[in-house]
């Protein structure tokens, strides 16, 4: 990574030009950004279209060796599957749930079978609403401590079509 040079401010049309100077490196540093998400974007879009036909014709070949294989099942037993010198074709046993279409009909089932170890409950605390309530909350009480510290800040003036 490149140093960056020191630069010395001394009065308030330098610290103002050293302002402008960062909203130049922002506007250029936005733009290289937007350039790598769409030089990635075009990238992704051409893996598609060539991996999509590479695809396509894999599902062809499964499509066909699964008829293939079911045709010659007998063929299979007992293991209901047969290593060839490429690979191995079969049939696996795979458990498939059906669930119901809301989970507040699941959970209401479970707590009603007593099954109160297959529910999941994620409690915590939320910090957004704390914090736009702190002045009604007793904070001290809460174990959160609330202090203010003074941070420095640069906003350069941005113009709508900047980039």
């Amino acid at each position: 990574m490149a140093e960056a040079k020191k630069i010395k401010c001394e009065n308030w049309q330098q610290a103002d030009e050293l302002i402008k100077a960062i909203g130049i490196l922002e506007r250029q540093k936005e733009r290289l950004r937007l350039q790598a998400e769409e030089r990635i974007k075009n990238i992704r879009e051409k893996l598609k279209e060539k991996t999509s036909q590479l695809q396509a014709q894999m599902e062809v070949i499964k499509a066909e060796l699964e008829e293939f294989a079911r045709a010659h099942r007998t063929e299979l037993e007992p293991l209901k599957s047969k290593q060839l010198t490429f690979g191995k074709i079969g049939f696996r046993n795979e458990p498939k749930f059906s669930w119901p279409k809301r989970n507040a009909e699941l959970v209401k089932r479970l707590k009603s079978l007593k099954l109160f170890d297959y529910i999941r409950i994620k409690e915590e605390p939320d910090k957004a609403l704390i914090i736009a309530h702190w002045e009604k909350l007793d904070l001290k009480g809460l174990g959160v401590k609330r202090t203010v510290e003074e941070v420095f800040y640069v906003e350069p003036k941005r113009e709508k079509n900047d980039l």
